[in-house]
């Protein structure tokens, strides 16, 4: 079994970078990139940051005063957030409905399965896909608000909740002749889903920045007929500088998802098999 650091140590070093960022010292690449360096080389992130030059031994210190101060920005999520049902899960993470007590919205709080949270690989990975999600602002992928760290050290993120059927389970209805489906989801409607689904890749792309596991169950309808890319778990950043660092806990990942024949590989091919592009099945551009 994997030998991870304490979980007090791991939750220092999470609390440390989300200062450091909420202080406007590093951005959460930096956070990310750190955490997965940290993992290779068993040091803690306030050396990682400072030994690469991302951060001074000024800033360090003044991160350091900030936590043991007035944490500015360190809101814990109990106090802001109140939990409610849990929405889905993957191999990976668990998706809960929360009320934002800031702002009294609803909202949706993705965390890390309890199984991975002491994998400082494995919190890198997730604060890189809370980076792609918030820095990919178009009107068909879901937003990020607020990247932050359980009490008990687990990392999260909070998005807006997003409503509605999967353009799979339209595509279900219609292929079986549900009564009014045609009505509710004429082909021309469909196709019009289908049209924002690839401006929001286009829009990705030109970010540099690839999904990897288009598929329609990862396309959500809402009830005003939004459309939304989701779950950018796979996704790859162009010259990513976290994507190499993985190997590990893409290994691991496989062995968790192997008995579904439907299942999202994770490893040397990324992706559902019955959705992937010829070069990516080889994994000829992982």
């Amino acid at each position: 079994a994997f030998e991870g650091p304490p979980v007090t140590e791991l939750h220092d070093d999470l609390r440390f970078g989300q200062m450091a960022v909420d202080l406007g010292l590093i951005d959460i690449a930096r956070f990310g990139e750190g955490m997965a360096l940290a993992a290779r080389a068993g040091l803690k992130l306030r050396a990682v940051l400072v030994n690469h030059g991302w951060l001074s031994a000024e800033d360090a210190r003044a991160v350091d005063q900030a936590l043991h101060g007035d944490p500015l920005g360190d809101v814990l999520t109990l106090d802001r957030y109140e939990t409610g049902d849990e929405l889905g899960r993957g191999s990976f993470g668990r998706i809960l409905r929360a009320k934002d007590r800031h702002v009294g919205r609803q909202v949706a709080i993705k965390v890390l399965h309890r199984s991975y949270q002491r994998r400082r690989d494995a919190v890198a990975r997730f604060l890189l896909e809370a980076q792609i999600a918030g820095q990919l602002m178009h009107p068909n992928i879901v937003p990020v608000y607020e990247v932050g760290a359980l009490p008990g050290g687990s990392p999260y993120y909070a998005m807006q909740e997003v409503e509605g059927a999967s353009l799979h389970a339209l595509i279900g209805e219609l292929r079986v002749g549900e009564p009014g489906a045609e009505q509710r989801q004429p082909l021309t409607r469909m196709v019009g889903y289908l049209r924002q689904a690839c401006q929001a890749v286009a829009y990705a792309h030109a970010q540099g920045v690839i999904h990897r596991d288009l598929k329609p169950q990862n396309v959500m309808i809402g009830p005003y007929g939004e459309v939304f890319v989701l779950d950018w778990g796979t996704a790859k950043l162009i010259d990513g500088a976290l994507e190499e660092s993985h190997s590990d806990l893409d290994a691991i990942m496989l062995e968790t998802t192997a008995s579904s024949a439907a299942a999202t590989r994770a490893g040397k091919i990324k992706g559902t098999p019955s959705y992937m592009a010829p070069e990516q099945a080889r994994a000829a551009a992982d």
